[in-house]
């Protein structure tokens, strides 16, 4: 019989079937849309959703959560961290965006996950369905532009842009998803961070992630563990781990293949980790990143990088972007 766990979601978000059906699939849910009904349930296990959208997390709000003896929080869309010095008053919070800065006990960086769309649309790595040798189907700024630039010699190919972030209604996504499964590998940009929805998107299609690194290859390990992806730190890498594998068929299928018992096995631990955690058990943590991601609060150079792309980079990039945006709409 599964344990009970109360849900109240503040605000929405487009990745609630992941974290129900998926993060909290070893749990009965029980989703509260009235804060006050969910701050008198009785259940012990008791998760507040947070997403704050790049706000300013409401103080008053989390006083009185703390309150309502819900003692565990899932933070979204705080990849600037500003929710830092609230955490002391949870047992555990779940977030996405690993930071160093954040490294502690009782804070648990989880995968970002997939949309909505692509819950239960898992498929098998097959070799034999792939008709394109990339794709890549999502917005088109001036950073993606220049990964696909370097991609685009290799034929054939899906390649769709579009100027807006989540732009689900002008799209046919059950032909979106059929596209990405029927090719080998899915481009995986991030923008203002290195991290990205089409990466689990891609694995649960059974398409190989490309991951471009824009900073420190090691910050997917602390994400995904000990994992076989691709990862793209220079240009030269594309020869050396995407042209090879498409001149090598067999190399290709073995990567297939060990791919697929990876993200299987990743899964797998992450969802006994996520149950033990949230039930406080004395159980062992079978997943491999949330070892590393206590270990990078000692890392002094890790942390140094984290804070320049992070706090100087993505400030500046975002300061850039509204300003844009401002000029735009008075035009």
């Amino acid at each position: 019989m599964k344990n009970k766990l109360n849900l109240f979601i503040n605000g929405k978000y487009w990745e609630e079937e992941y974290i129900k059906n998926f993060l909290f699939q070893n749990f009965q849910i029980n989703k509260f849309d009235d804060y006050e009904k969910f701050k008198q349930a009785q259940e012990e296990n008791k998760i507040f959703i947070y997403t704050n959208g790049q706000k300013k997390i409401n103080i008053s709000l989390l006083n009185e959560l703390k309150n309502s003896s819900s003692d565990l929080i899932f933070t979204l869309s705080d990849d600037l961290y500003t929710n830092k010095k609230y955490y002391n008053n949870f047992r555990i919070i779940f977030r996405n965006y690993f930071f160093p800065k954040l490294a502690s006990n009782n804070v648990y960086t989880l995968p970002l996950g997939f949309g909505n769309v692509y819950v239960n649309s898992e498929k098998k790595f097959d070799f034999t369905n792939k008709e394109y040798m990339w794709s890549f189907i999502g917005r088109g700024d001036d950073y993606r532009k220049s990964v696909i630039d370097k991609f685009i010699h290799i034929e054939p190919y899906i390649l769709e842009l579009n100027d807006k972030f989540l732009d689900i209604e002008s799209r046919d996504i059950n032909l979106q998803k059929e596209k990405i499964s029927k090719s080998f590998f899915l481009l995986c940009p991030g923008s203002y961070n290195p991290e990205s929805f089409r990466i689990m998107e891609a694995l649960e299609l059974g398409t190989l992630p490309i991951l471009i690194s824009q900073f420190n290859s090691e910050y997917f390990k602390y994400i995904y563990g000990d994992h076989p992806l691709i990862i793209i730190n220079k240009w030269s890498d594309i020869s050396l781990k995407v042209t090879k594998l498409i001149e090598d068929p067999e190399l290709l299928k073995d990567k297939l293949l060990e791919t697929e018992e990876w993200y299987s096995k990743f899964k797998n631990n992450l969802l006994h980790d996520i149950e033990t955690i949230v039930l406080n058990k004395n159980t062992p943590l079978k997943s491999e990143q949330f070892a590393f991601q206590r270990k990078a609060k000692f890392n002094l150079i890790s942390r140094f990088m984290y804070f320049k792309f992070f706090r100087y980079n993505l400030e500046k990039l975002r300061f850039k972007s509204r300003v844009i945006g401002k000029l735009k709409s008075l035009i």
